[in-house]
């Protein structure tokens, strides 16, 4: 029905209590240059996608402002 859990690990002496954070090894900069890669083709393909989309936004205004003056003419 209940367990007893006992931890044993705390009452060893000679050992910190508190675990040190262990550090972070620097990654070469060898190591880096497909992450910059992926990272600046991750920037670039939605930045052209919306560059076309403004592209094309301004196209169709003056479309369809060119239509209204060639409706008018008639």
């Amino acid at each position: 029905m209940y367990s007893l859990d006992i931890n044993f690990l705390n009452d060893r002496e000679g050992q910190a209590t508190v675990a040190a954070k262990p550090t972070r090894a620097s990654v070469p900069m060898g190591e880096q240059v497909p992450l910059m890669i992926g990272l600046a083709v991750a920037i670039a393909l939605p930045a052209l996608a919306g560059g076309v989309w403004f592209f094309f936004q301004i196209r169709v205004t003056s479309l369809e402002a060119q239509q209204q003056e060639l409706q008018t003419q008639i």
